[in-house]
């Protein structure tokens, strides 16, 4: 998400059901191997399938507790 001025969007709608959205910032996102892409930790956390938002959430901050944070580490998920 971001703040700019923007002179046209769309706007949809869609049904969800029994799915989690995540959002993250980039302090989250750039914790990984310098070499993998930006949020490899994340989509390996995504790809282990555990989508409940409290443990998902949680297990995203302990994954990232050993490493030096310089950045900001927020993350919300929702079940839809």
């Amino acid at each position: 998400m971001g703040i700019a001025r923007v002179e046209a969007y769309r706007q949809e709608r869609i049904a969800w059901s029994g799915d989690t959205l995540l959002a993250f910032t980039d302090g989250l996102a750039e914790l990984s191997d310098p070499i993998a892409a930006p949020g490899a930790r994340v989509r390996r956390r995504i790809d282990q399938g555990e989508l409940d938002p409290e443990i998902l959430v949680k297990a995203l901050f302990a994954d990232s507790d050993d490493e030096m944070r310089l950045d900001d580490r927020t993350a919300v998920a929702v079940r839809l």
